[in-house]
């Protein structure tokens, strides 16, 4: 493995030349394996490297991110606008088609917004804080609104726990082709518990949290994947006598790759 010093030159002159860090496997495999390593790592805001410490963005600051919310603004508020003149409000209650998708934006407004007011990272910029307010935009949804929300917190239960009995488990991919709703809401309720932990109230009360945790829900997936890594390690480790993999060896190729990234945070 290389260090620290000798990838990110590698990087920033990558940066110079393109205009973007992001290194495809098939321009440099080793030069992408960092990186990608960090974009694991990132949720720890701060990697110390030696001397060094790499102070990363969260993904929401990444340009593939920052492109996505763009194009998502301006298909979505004009749409969101016209339903406001219609209706006189922006709480979107239809589930069908493009109103489903709708909500959705408004959904993720709602909780952009909420990390603005927190003081993390957050895609919502003033200027369209201010558009949003200009066409009467609620940041918070009337009293009017909750029974469909309790409405749709049991069907999507109910959709969960019937994912765990297929599947048997609740990491919900987040687009799943068979539901689309449901791999954005768990991702939402992975966000809620996050917020609620440093003090911002959410719709996730502690009696909703209880039920997921009686379908084992995960609240930190990288911890997880983390725990079933080790134990994957460990069972090698008895087997074997060992813990070196050969670059052939396909079937343990994930293995190898992800002791390979624990040994380069280790330095």
């Amino acid at each position: 493995w290389k260090t620290w010093d000798e990838y990110f030159p590698l990087l920033k002159e990558f940066y110079n030349k393109r205009g973007h860090s992001d290194v495809s496997a098939k321009y440099d495999k080793d030069l992408y394996f960092f990186i990608s390593s960090l974009r694991k790592n990132y949720r720890t805001h701060a990697i110390h490297t030696g001397n060094s410490t790499l102070k990363l963005k969260k993904d929401t600051t990444s340009k593939k991110i920052v492109r996505k919310q763009y194009r998502l603004w301006n298909e979505y508020f004009p749409k969101l606008k016209e339903f406001h003149n219609i209706h006189g409000h922006c709480n979107i209650t239809s589930k069908d088609g493009d109103a489903n998708k709708l909500d959705h934006f408004v959904r993720d407004l709602r909780r952009q917004y909420r990390l603005r007011k927190a003081g993390t990272v957050s895609v919502l910029t003033q200027d369209r804080i201010q558009h949003l307010e200009q066409i009467g935009f609620e940041w918070v949804k009337t009293q009017k609104y909750s029974i469909s929300h309790e409405i749709r917190w049991n069907e999507m239960i109910e959709n969960l726990s019937a994912f765990r009995e297929k599947y048997g488990h609740t990491e919900v991919p987040q687009e799943y082709d068979n539901n689309s709703k449901m791999g954005y809401w768990v991702m939402n309720q992975r966000s809620f518990y996050r917020m609620n932990e440093i003090g911002i109230d959410t719709t996730l009360t502690k009696e909703r949290i209880e039920q997921l945790e009686e379908l084992d829900f995960t609240w930190n997936v990288y911890e997880k994947q983390w725990s079933v890594m080790f134990k994957r390690l460990v069972e090698y480790h008895k087997k074997h006598g060992h813990v070196i993999f050969e670059s052939s060896d396909f079937v343990n190729e994930k293995l190898r790759q992800w002791l390979n990234e624990q040994r380069y945070f280790y330095r």
